[in-house]
C-alpha cells in the first residue's frame, strides 16, 4: 500500500508542474460555472412567467435576469479565449501550423501594442 501511495503522490506533483495543467483546471471550473449560471436563470425564467404581474414588480426580476445572462454569457467568453490559446499550445508542435502559428503571436503582439 505504501507503493500506491508514493506512486499517487509521484503522479500528483508531475501533474501539477505543468502550466497548462492549471489552465485546463481552470476552463473547467469556468465551463461548469457558466452552465450553472445559465441553468439557475433559466428556472428563474420559468419562476417570471409564473409570476402574476399585479403581485409584484417584474421589471426587477426581467433586470436581474439579463445580468445573469450577461454574467454567463462573459464567463463562457473568458473559458473560449483560456480554449483558444490551449489550443494555439497544441498547434505550435505540427510543422504546416507552427509558422502560421508564429505569424498569429506576431499580429497579436503587434495588435496589443
Amino acid at each position: 500500500c505504501s507503493k500506491c501511495i508514493s506512486l499517487y503522490e509521484g503522479a500528483q506533483k508531475s501533474t501539477f508542474q505543468n502550466f497548462w495543467n492549471y489552465v485546463d483546471v481552470l476552463i473547467c471550473a469556468l465551463s461548469i460555472t457558466a452552465c450553472a449560471i445559465r441553468f439557475w436563470n433559466s428556472t428563474a425564467a420559468v419562476e417570471i412567467s409564473r409570476i402574476d404581474s399585479k403581485d409584484i414588480d417584474t421589471n426587477i426580476l426581467v433586470e436581474d435576469f439579463k445580468t445573469t445572462t450577461m454574467t454567463s454569457i462573459y464567463i463562457y467568453s473568458i473559458t473560449q479565449v483560456f480554449v483558444f490559446f490551449r489550443l494555439m499550445n497544441f498547434l505550435d508542435v505540427m510543422s504546416g501550423i507552427g509558422p502560421l502559428q508564429l505569424a498569429v503571436k506576431r499580429m497579436l503582439n503587434d495588435v496589443a501594442k
